[in-house]
């Protein structure tokens, strides 16, 4: 993998393979990196020919379900390669506004949507009582279906990236559809949630009806189905069907999401690069945006997936 740096960020980059860090095979390797000292810059996507781009609605409906979804479509001839974003918990479709704007000015494809019950006030509808990981990689799931049928999206060169909880339902979605995926990139996946109630509880009739997360007044209550959903999911073993390329950054002091079962996750993978990034918390990805999408840049087109 080619890696550039910007000359307006002074940040240290080790490219050295983490010895002993992570199990696994060929064609996967860890790279640590550093946050630069400025968190704001050109990206690398700014060297793409420019196109003009449209941002409309685009729902996409499965059993009783209609998701609310936006597409940044670039206006060029022929399909484009299509990203689909998956936000973290609680999060919102308006979360991956700065990708869509950045890819489909430059070539491609970009879709936004809202888990059902993913947030209190859901643009897809739904009750966040009854959301969970598996919910939303359901979710996922159809929206994957869906997009490999849009005569703009070139089926071959979809992308699923996943950012926090929404990276672990994307694991989970992609491996139930390997061949549809051509590649996945993971930020701070929230890996460990079926573990985690099976370590907790001795049934899922234990879980609580109400739990919550946060603190203070920052506290967001999700239902007992969050964890029971999951009780019988190996999550591990649904990533296992996935060969192709996979993309991960964690920071190693993020306090929400586990950088340690990141690393696990990344030892079953068989094709990827694992960038560490030295003293990242969870919020790194906004507050450096511009520096964490070069790193997407260069996996794009490591993988022929950039607009041609």
């Amino acid at each position: 993998m080619k890696i550039r740096r910007k000359k307006t960020m002074l940040a240290v980059l080790t490219v050295a393979v983490l010895a002993g860090a992570f199990a696994g095979c060929g064609g996967k390797k860890a790279v640590s990196i550093a946050l630069p000292k400025e968190t704001d810059g050109r990206s690398q996507f700014e060297d793409l020919p420019v196109c003009p781009y449209e941002k409309e609605p685009l729902p996409v409906s499965y059993d009783d379900k209609q998701l609310y979804g936006e597409i940044y479509r670039p206006q060029t001839d022929g399909s484009a390669p299509l990203v689909i974003y998956a936000t973290g918990f609680c999060g919102s479709y308006t979360d991956g506004r700065r990708y869509g704007e950045l890819l489909a000015s430059h070539g491609i494809a970009v879709y936004c949507f809202d888990f059902w019950g993913g947030n209190m006030a859901s643009a897809s509808g739904g009750d966040i009582m009854e959301m969970s990981v598996m919910t939303e990689a359901a979710d996922l799931e159809a929206v994957i279906d869906a997009a490999s049928g849009w005569d703009f999206a070139d089926p071959d060169r979809i992308v699923v990236m996943g950012l926090s909880m929404g990276g672990e339902a994307a694991a989970i979605a992609v491996g139930r559809h390997p061949d549809q995926v051509a590649a996945l990139v993971l930020f701070a996946p929230a890996f460990g949630k079926p573990d985690y109630a099976r370590e907790t509880w001795s049934s899922p009739e234990e879980i609580p009806e109400v739990i919550y997360f946060g603190k203070n007044d920052d506290k967001t209550a999700v239902g007992q189905n969050f964890y029971a959903d999951l009780w019988e999911i190996d999550e591990w073993e649904e990533m296992d069907d996935f060969i192709g390329p996979v993309l991960m950054i964690h920071g190693n002091e993020d306090q929400t999401a586990s950088f340690r079962l990141s690393k696990k996750a990344f030892s079953r993978y068989k094709n990827g690069v694992f960038y560490v990034v030295n003293g990242g918390g969870h919020g790194m990805f906004d507050t450096y945006f511009s520096f964490f999408s070069d790193y997407v840049y260069d996996f794009l087109e490591d993988n022929e997936l950039l607009a041609r």
